[in-house]
Order: structure tokens, then sequence, then C-alpha cells
């Protein structure tokens, strides 16, 4: 795992914990949001706010629907600060 990507991941992970009071030790990319995390998709709308904060996003961040895991979640973000 490269750099960008491991930082990316640790914000992630430090933004789901904060947001669902799982410790940060405690979450795993291989999770998935819903079952293992109780992340439900309005649950994923106040998380891309707080991606588009923490990232200071130029547009709107529309989390996919198909975002099964928090490695999906992690992905997804990676890839859309690489078209910023």
């Amino acid at each position: 795992m490269n750099e960008k990507t491991r930082n990316v991941q640790q914000i992630v992970i430090r933004h789901i914990s904060e947001y669902t009071d799982v410790e940060e030790k405690d979450i795993d990319v291989s999770m998935t949001l819903g079952n293992d995390l109780g992340i439900t998709s309005f649950d994923l709308v106040s998380l891309a706010y707080e991606f588009e904060e923490e990232f200071k996003a130029e547009s709107e961040i529309d989390i996919p629907k198909d975002a099964e895991t928090v490695g999906d979640l992690v992905e997804f973000v990676k890839n859309m600060l690489e078209r910023y």
C-alpha cells in the first residue's frame, strides 16, 4: 500500500470511528459498512459531508451506492482526490 492510500485509509477509518463509536483499531478495510458497522445510506451522506470538509473538496461528494466495505470507501475517496 502506498503512502497516499495509507493516509486516506487512516482518515476514512478515523471518520467512521467517530461516526460509529467503533474504535479505529477495530475497523478493518474488509468490514462491511452495513452489516459490520451499521452504517446506513443516510449515514453515508453524513460521512460524505465530513469527507468534503476534511479534504476541502471543490464539489459535492457522492458516495456510490455500491460501496459495501470500508475498503470500497477508501478507494472511492482516493480516486475522488486524484480527480481534483
